[in-house]
């Protein structure tokens, strides 16, 4: 029994080490896509547990909204993560929108599939919240 459970736990720490996740990146900015939703990076680099994207810019319907120095990417299969540093508006949307993120984590898990979690700690305090993904 001990053997066939660290059997499966290879198996799947192999699997996160060895999955494409540039790959899935790419799936990831096709479905945005459909939402008018668009990422740009200047780097991205594959560090085996997770991907790292250098001063990511989204855009919405071809504005640039956001921007962010770092933007990680962790999918570990049954908990993934997305962890964006240093995020503010574009400089489009500063006159509005102030705002700056120091960190922004978004998590999803598989046991509670229906939601994903989201924190975020600026100069406007810190924020927990849910996000509903069923509707």
């Amino acid at each position: 029994m001990k053997k066939i459970l660290i059997a499966i736990l290879f198996f799947i720490l192999g699997v996160v080490l060895f999955m494409p996740k540039i790959n899935l990146l790419y799936t990831l900015e096709g479905l945005l896509k459909q939402e008018h939703i668009e990422l740009r990076e200047d780097s991205l680099k594959d560090r085996w547990i997770d991907l790292n994207l250098q001063n990511a810019l989204v855009l919405y319907d071809g504005v640039e909204s956001l921007q962010a120095r770092v933007l990680t990417i962790s999918p570990w299969l049954f908990y993934n993560t997305i962890k964006a540093y240093d995020v503010e508006p574009s400089s489009t949307l500063k006159n509005m929108l102030n705002v700056k993120a120091d960190s922004v984590s978004i998590t999803h898990s598989l046991l509670d599939y229906k939601k994903a979690n989201i924190e975020a700690i600026g100069d406007f305090g810190k924020i927990y919240g849910d996000v509903d993904l069923k509707q």
